[in-house]
């Protein structure tokens, strides 16, 4: 589905996949899946220990590690539930186009699916071989870097092919005022 830049007379679903389908939107977008990949890093890091989280005592990098942790599963939340308010809008926007397309829906699957365990992990009391198991899963969520490149490769063909358009456009245009002035010319040159 296109969406033209003039919304002024277009319905609110159409003011609003001018928005989602913006490449400024898209920009926002990328960066919060960015973020999101590296929090996801940071909590495995800070889990596993590879961060070490200070602390004077034992009892209190313990504090300070649950607290990081917790810090960061929330932060990640928020983003997850970014996420799928996004593709709810995408799905209200685009209607059943949104289902043909394979990476669309593969996407939102892995969003729903991070949304419900990390909803799980934060009102559910789970033991910790649970809880890491949880986050391992969670990692599905970098598949979304894939799905960018793949966004960011379809928007740029999608760019080219708009210009190679407006290019041939503009060759038919040139070559048949050329053959124009070429009749006209040849009409003077008779004439004379």
């Amino acid at each position: 589905m296109e969406y033209n830049e003039d919304v002024s007379h277009k319905s609110w679903k159409d003011k609003l996949g001018c928005i989602l389908h913006n490449k400024l939107f898209h920009a926002f977008v990328v960066v919060l899946i960015v973020l999101d990949a590296l929090i996801i890093l940071m909590l495995l890091l800070v889990d596993l220990n590879v961060i070490p989280v200070p602390g004077e005592t034992e009892e209190a990098k313990a504090k300070n590690h649950k607290n990081v942790e917790n810090g960061l599963h929330y932060f990640g939340f928020s983003l997850i539930c970014f996420f799928v308010i996004e593709i709810a809008l995408r799905i209200i926007v685009d209607g059943a186009e949104f289902f043909k397309d394979k990476l669309n829906v593969f996407d939102a699957v892995i969003v729903l699916l991070s949304f419900i365990l990390d909803l799980a992990l934060t009102f559910a009391p789970v033991s910790r071989a649970v809880r890491d198991v949880v986050i391992l899963m969670i990692l599905l969520r970098l598949w979304r870097f894939f799905k960018l490149i793949c966004a960011v490769n379809i928007c740029v063909r999608k760019d080219m092919k708009e210009e190679l358009e407006k290019e041939r456009t503009a060759r038919v245009k040139a070559e048949e005022e050329r053959d124009h002035y070429k009749e006209v010319l040849q009409k003077i040159q008779n004439e004379s």
